[in-house]
């Protein structure tokens, strides 16, 4: 029996800290009639939650749309590109039938990664979801009920195969008119969340009087977004 070495990403990426700073003086602290002691820092943290949403969406869309760029293939080829080895990632096609075929073919036929000297498999990927800015919303739901949009009691093809339609508002300031179709995450590497320590909600400091004479709060929360593999996403639209 020959040996053969497990093929790797070459994909890596740190995680970073963020922080904001909020101060109420003496003076507010006593005349706090709104309820600012409670309201702020609840406020804060929510922001805080936020923050690896914002941080994976900014991601996703970086380089004008294109995505980051990609370590495998030599460094030179984003997220989003047609000419991966493993097949292409991006298209031209608008949020219809045609389109949405078109995706899935290519998820169907991407091709992994192999050791050197092996046939790399093809994967067969299961399209699970379609990601669409805002102004396609309607599209996208139109294309997943049981009855074509286009068509007179025609049945919609895509209507069974279980895809699930998320919508995604900050994807509309690049586009409205690119869409993604995205394979399970169990089937291939996507992107990865990580967090300092694996703290996934922000840390609240209270402090007194540093830099105003009353009280300060501090939320920290150290996380991380990466894109380390590029085979599960499909980006699509004119």
């Amino acid at each position: 029996m020959s040996e053969q070495s497990i093929p790797e990403n070459k994909e890596s990426y740190s995680v970073a800290t963020y922080a904001r700073r909020f101060g109420l003086t003496r003076q507010a602290l006593i005349n706090d009639d709104l309820d600012a002691l409670s309201d702020i820092p609840r406020k804060m943290g929510r922001a805080a939650r936020r923050l690896p949403n914002n941080l994976f969406w900014t991601e996703l869309v970086s380089n004008s749309g294109a995505g980051p760029v990609m370590q495998e293939g030599g460094g030179s080829l984003n997220l989003f590109h047609d000419n991966h080895a493993s097949g292409d990632t991006s298209h031209a096609d608008a949020l219809a039938e045609a389109g949405l075929a078109t995706a899935f073919e290519n998820l169907r036929k991407v091709i992994g990664l192999a050791a050197t000297g092996a046939t790399a498999p093809t994967l067969n990927l299961t399209p699970q979801f379609i990601v669409v800015p805002a102004a396609l919303e309607r599209t996208g739901r139109q294309l997943l009920t049981d009855v074509a949009a286009t068509t007179s009691g025609g049945v919609n093809v895509f209507s069974d195969v279980g895809l699930t339609l998320i919508v995604e508002p900050q994807l509309d300031a690049t586009s409205a008119t690119k869409w993604y179709l995205v394979a399970g995450p169990t089937e291939t590497d996507g992107a990865e969340i990580a967090f300092l320590n694996g703290n996934q909600q922000p840390q609240q400091i209270l402090v007194e009087g540093t830099n105003v004479l009353g009280l300060e709060w501090g939320v920290v929360l150290g996380v991380g977004v990466k894109f380390v593999g590029h085979r599960g996403w499909v980006r699509s639209g004119i």
